[in-house]
């Protein structure tokens, strides 16, 4: 799953029953030539185990060197090194979409059987790790099978076979099923099934058809994390707020995690279209927490979407009221914490020294509280947005000090009242909690 099976979401499954999982495809040649790549297209810790470590190419010496700078990084068992994680390498053959046929790599090399047994048997000969392959099935199960056979004697330790040809791309279409079966019968080795299954019974179901070792599970996972479990439900709300833990424990950004949250979340996203944009626009996870709040009471009490303007109003009436005055130094007691990014906001082409305060905005904040903002700014222009606001600072100095920064404390020249200030803190943002 590209951008899907990250670190994050891994650790998710595991503690929901997954047993084995991949990386996001890997792209042999810029793994590589890049120690940038390297570094951010494979992440894992000590929970992350066991990982395959899944590549694509076309060339069997290159993916070899890939794999091998995979080894040097994390597979050196050395006395009292800590475990390894990743304990197999495996070869995408299976990858349907354009970025593939461009580079012809993932299904796009499956049509050169001689090359895919070159790969296939070059890493095998000369790595530690066993190998493992993802295939698709063939136009006819004679070519399926003869595909995965081929596979088998080039090396390949554990096949996971996707049930749908190359050029079927809808992911709500049938898996084939029997074909995989099929390839099951003449194989020596474990076989996964994959493509088709949504739901536990869907699990069920293909593992009593194909007779295979085990599923592969993709998106069925991303829209519930939890479907490994069995049949009973995990709300949407709490399987994304365990998520976000996670990424917040292994200091993942949260911009790159948006795409899983909505996936996740995706039946009552479409039901409540009004709070869409508060997770599609998601730069810090004090803003998902913020959501997740709200979808969580929305679930909870069968709000309708019809329903939710008399609710806003509500949530924004309780937002926490500041004190009169407000400072960005002590002395003083800390009123709230908020996360703080430099940048313009969202249509706005003319440069100026731009700060956005998150968590603040036109939702869950007080009116008095976005002049006060202005009047500590200095600012000439403001611009509100769901859960940010927008601020243009005057003062260089100023500036360059919220430069340097990733939070706003904004402290009070009054004593708070005792109930304001047990709630002030550093991870704390506005909210009615």
């Amino acid at each position: 799953m590209v951008e899907g099976s990250t670190l994050g979401f891994r650790v998710l499954c595991r503690r929901h029953n997954v047993q084995l999982t991949y990386t996001p495809m890997i792209h042999s040649l810029n793994f590589v030539r890049d120690t940038t790549y390297r570094k951010t297209y494979f992440t894992t810790c000590p929970e992350d185990y066991p990982v395959v470590a899944q590549f694509a190419g076309n060339d069997p010496q290159v993916i070899l060197s890939a794999a091998k700078h995979l080894e040097d990084m994390y597979c050196r068992q050395e006395p009292g090194a800590p475990r390894s994680t990743v304990v197999a390498v495996d070869v995408n053959l299976g990858c349907p979409q354009k970025i593939a046929k461009k580079g012809k790599y993932g299904a796009f090399v499956a049509d050169k059987p001689d090359l895919v047994q070159e790969i296939v048997s070059t890493l095998s000969k000369n790595l530690s790790l066993p190998v493992f392959c993802k295939m698709r099935v063939r136009e006819t199960v004679e070519q399926s099978v003869s595909f995965a056979t081929m596979l088998e004697k080039a090396g390949c330790k554990l096949l996971a076979v996707h049930g749908r040809l190359r050029n079927n791309l809808k992911k709500d279409s049938p898996a084939d099923w029997e074909s995989i079966a099929e390839i099951k019968k003449v194989m020596h080795i474990p076989v996964l099934a994959n493509g088709g299954m949504r739901t536990w019974a869907d699990c069920q179901k293909c593992l009593e058809v194909t007779k295979a070792d085990g599923v592969m599970i993709g998106m069925g996972l991303l829209l519930n994390p939890c479907m490994c479990q069995g049949p009973e439900t995990v709300p949407d709300y709490a399987i994304a707020q365990e998520f976000v833990e996670i990424c917040r424990g292994l200091n993942i950004s949260a911009h790159t995690v948006r795409g899983l949250l909505i996936k996740m979340c995706l039946k009552n996203i479409l039901k409540y279209t009004d709070i869409r944009n508060e997770i599609t626009e998601l730069e810090v996870f004090e803003q998902a927490d913020l959501f997740l709040h709200d979808l969580e009471y929305r679930v909870k009490n069968n709000v309708a979407p019809e329903a939710c303007a008399e609710l806003i109003a509500a949530q924004d009436a309780a937002a926490p009221v500041p004190p009169a005055a407000l400072s960005l130094d002590p002395p003083g007691d800390v009123w709230r914490t908020f996360p703080l990014m430099t940048r313009m906001p969202p249509g706005k082409k003319n440069p100026g020294q731009w700060v956005e305060v998150l968590c603040v905005g036109t939702r869950r904040t007080h009116p008095s509280l976005v002049p006060q903002l202005e009047k500590l700014f200095g600012a000439k222009q403001t611009a509100l947005h769901l859960n940010a606001a927008y601020f243009s600072v005057t003062d260089p100095e100023l500036f360059a000090r919220l430069q340097s920064t990733s939070t706003l404390t904004l402290y009070s020249t009054a004593p708070l009242p005792a109930a304001d200030a047990t709630v002030a803190s550093a991870t704390t943002p506005p909210t009615n909690k």
